[in-house]
């Protein structure tokens, strides 16, 4: 992303981010159907701090969509979320250990 934008996404961006969200999210289910077994299962933390990298490496770049991010900051959000559940089910299950 430019220096130069100044951030705001146009309804384009906002479409175009949607979009191609949600055409992620089918292919990656498709994909975990068939390949979960070669898959290496990673902790939600882990998951979180790829995303926030691959983040981190689009905002360098100067041919990056404000909708690259947007879908980025969106799954990012929902491994948080999942990150949260986890850590708070952990606790609660061992308060009554």
């Amino acid at each position: 992303m430019n220096d130069d934008d100044n951030n705001e996404l146009s309804d384009d961006d906002i479409v175009s981010a949607i979009r191609i969200q949600k055409i992620f999210k089918t292919n990656m289910r498709m994909k975990m159907t068939t390949t979960t077994e070669s898959l290496q299962k990673i902790s939600h933390s882990d998951g979180f701090n790829a995303i926030k990298t691959a983040i981190l490496q689009l905002e360098r770049e100067e041919d990056t969509s404000p909708g690259d991010i947007l879908v980025l900051r969106s799954l990012q959000n929902t491994v948080a979320k999942k990150r949260q559940t986890l850590m708070s089910l952990k606790s609660i299950t061992n308060f009554f250990k």
